[in-house]
């Protein structure tokens, strides 16, 4: 619900700035432009933030919010097979940190 509501009030924060931010002078709004608008926005986020939702109510808040931090992971690793992207060693190096960093927090351990 609190995500919800975030992304609403920045929704609407955000259109009341638009005009004031960007000029549209050049931007016809056809099906072309619309139809990709409403992919990226309605199962790209709605049943991202549905599922992470999901994980956070079955798990921890630590194991659930270390998952947010898999998602520059898997965008460059989807360009890199998709797209064809070359990945130099920063990219490797900072991807296998990630994955590390996501195990650590995931992982249960005893206090001492």
């Amino acid at each position: 619900m609190l995500v919800a509501l975030q992304i609403s009030f920045s929704a609407v924060c955000l259109h009341a700035a638009v005009p004031f931010l960007e000029d549209w002078s050049d931007t016809a709004l056809n099906w072309g432009l619309i139809l990709p608008l409403l992919y990226a926005g309605i199962p790209s986020l709605a049943v991202t933030f549905y599922l992470f939702a999901s994980v956070l109510r079955r798990a921890p808040a630590i194991q659930g919010a270390a998952v947010a931090y898999l998602t520059p992971f898997f965008g460059v690793l989807f360009s890199w097979v998709l797209v064809g992207d070359r990945l130099g060693r920063v990219e490797m190096v900072g991807g296998l940190l990630v994955i590390v960093g996501v195990a650590v927090l995931s992982s249960d351990r005893k206090e001492t």
